[in-house]
């Protein structure tokens, strides 16, 4: 049986994936570069990691598969699942709307996502959040 405190089924996932840069015929190549895909967790194996999970496209993305690093997960009680998700929609190439762009670092991820946080299952207000040394932050 999976630990109660691993992924669900529904949970946020974060796709990480590293491809080659192949650039443009005639143009030099850029090297690898790893990209941060959001998604939902939808399969989880007994040991509690994450095998699949779906994309923003629809498509289902597996352990594995072509130029997929890992799959990171955020726990539904930790985050609005739905708001981030509808955030990633928003996020997308520019003069292409609906076509979600992938996010370029997991630090871009995390301040994308910081205010979909959720405490006690309540969003965080932004201007409610406190420091560890309990100061407010603004």
């Amino acid at each position: 049986m999976a630990s109660p405190f691993g992924p669900r089924k529904g949970d946020l996932a974060v796709i990480k994936r590293t491809r080659q840069d192949t650039g443009a015929v005639g143009t030099p190549t850029q090297g690898a570069r790893t990209t941060y895909e959001i998604g939902t967790v939808l399969s989880v194996n007994i040991r509690g990691i994450v095998q699949s999970a779906r994309s923003l496209y629809g498509s289902t993305i597996k352990r594995g598969d072509y130029a997929v690093d890992d799959i990171i997960y955020e726990s539904s009680k930790r985050v609005d699942v739905a708001a981030a998700i509808a955030a990633a929609r928003r996020h997308h190439y520019p003069g292409h709307p609906g076509q979600p762009m992938d996010y370029d670092s997991l630090g871009d991820v995390t301040r994308a996502f910081m205010p979909y946080r959720l405490v006690n299952g309540k969003r965080i207000a932004p201007t409610a959040r406190r420091s560890l040394a309990g100061t407010p932050r603004g």
